[in-house]
């Protein structure tokens, strides 16, 4: 192999695993999503757009992941959380 070489990364798979009291906002059964980026050229950033919706019991800081898969490279898991406000309600 060649150290210090630029390349493109075709067919950057990204999927997102949503914790429960979020889904899918086509598909509400769907709590993990996936979107492909084609080509990431050297020196660029590709980003992909995921639309969820959230249950009105969902509050707090809620966990999520992000796994990406690159034919060329090894696959990257990063964990986070979310902060998601309590939907306001009159009783």
């Amino acid at each position: 192999s060649t150290v210090d070489r630029e390349f493109t990364l075709n067919n950057v798979r990204v999927e997102l695993t949503l914790p429960p009291g979020m889904s899918d906002a086509a598909d509400s059964s769907r709590t993990r999503m996936t979107q492909t980026i084609p080509q990431i050229l050297p020196r660029n950033i590709g980003f992909v757009d995921f639309r969820v919706q959230v249950n009105p019991d969902a509050n707090g800081f809620l966990p999520y992941t992000v796994r990406v898969d690159a034919p060329t490279g090894a696959s990257k898991t990063l964990s986070s959380t979310i902060n998601v406000a309590s939907t306001p309600r009159l009783g």
